[in-house]
């Protein structure tokens, strides 16, 4: 199990997040952020930016896939794109149903 973390660019969330559920993502959690990256004229002049932040649980199977959803569909090449990062995830459980891990992912 990985947890994909995001910050994206708020113009970017509707159709990220249309993307990930018509391909089967579950369940995605969106949070409005500010903050700034590693641009020049930001290192010289801090000031914070408009993000998305988007959190998404997923099986190990899903990760490169999802990633490169992410990637592709976020991807302008120009400062501020955001940053995609794959944490480890020892355990998930789902509190409606006590499903486990892996179980959750199944219907």
């Amino acid at each position: 199990m990985k947890l994909i973390w995001a910050v994206i660019r708020p113009s970017k969330k509707k159709e990220l997040e249309k993307l990930l559920i018509e391909k089967g993502v579950i369940g995605i959690t969106f949070e409005k952020v500010k903050g700034f990256g590693r641009e020049e004229e930001m290192l010289l002049e801090p000031h914070e930016l408009e993000h998305c932040k988007c959190e998404i649980i997923v099986p190990d199977e899903w990760v490169d896939w999802v990633v490169k959803t992410i990637y592709e569909h976020t991807h302008t090449g120009t400062p501020g794109d955001g940053i995609i990062a794959v944490i480890s995830i020892d355990e998930v459980i789902d509190i409606v149903t006590g499903k486990k891990n892996n179980e959750i992912f199944m219907t």
